[in-house]
């Protein structure tokens, strides 16, 4: 039976995907999901060499631990222009969420459980960075929304009534296209841990 429904979007500021500086990667087999959405520094077409470098390093590394992958991000993007990083696992037969992330990549939950999920500060590639992984209980009826820095970060969900019971791409589209900024690449994932 499928548990989980996720979808993501992704509205570039200029005209295609192929000047968009953020990237979204779900891997879902319908009781598990792994989510990444990474926002590089910047637009246009330098931004997507440096997202296309990420996402291809994910490629190779998505069963590592998350700590693993978000250091890894944190090497791989070494001597580019440098992003901001949420990556999160969900088993659903567990209800357990894992998550990390570095930088201003917003994560929260709504529906049966409403609160914001915390990242480290620091953008992947410069300096150092110290994330580390939280874990945390959810409950079915609960939905993680995810998304970039080209989203209002003070969006109130209640503005959008019914929302929760649209499907997960429905969701992230009404978000994204209500609340995201006309001045940045903007991306949202959503994910309903399904009753």
């Amino acid at each position: 039976m499928r548990r989980i429904d996720s979808a993501g979007i992704v509205r570039p500021l200029f005209k295609t995907l192929l000047e968009s500086g953020d990237l979204i990667s779900i891997y879902d087999d319908r009781i598990a999901c792994l989510l990444v959405l990474i926002d590089v520094l910047g637009h246009g077409a330098n931004a997507r060499t440096v997202a296309v470098q990420a996402s291809t390093w994910l490629d190779g590394h998505r069963m590592e631990p998350l700590l693993a992958m978000i250091n890894g991000l944190h090497h791989c993007l070494a001597g580019t222009r440098g992003a901001v990083a949420a990556v999160c696992r969900f088993d659903a037969e567990t209800g357990i969420l894992q998550y990390t992330g570095v930088g201003n990549i917003s994560l929260r939950l709504v529906g049966r459980q409403s609160t914001s999920l915390m990242t480290a500060d620091g953008v992947l590639g410069y300096g150092a960075v110290h994330a580390e992984v939280r874990e945390m209980k959810l409950f079915p009826g609960t939905t993680l929304i995810m998304h970039s820095d080209g989203i209002s970060t003070h969006f109130d969900i209640l503005e959008c009534p019914g929302i929760l019971h649209k499907p997960a791409e429905e969701i992230a589209e009404t978000i994204l296209n209500r609340f995201g900024m006309k001045d940045d690449d903007a991306s949202c994932i959503a994910m309903k841990y399904l009753q």
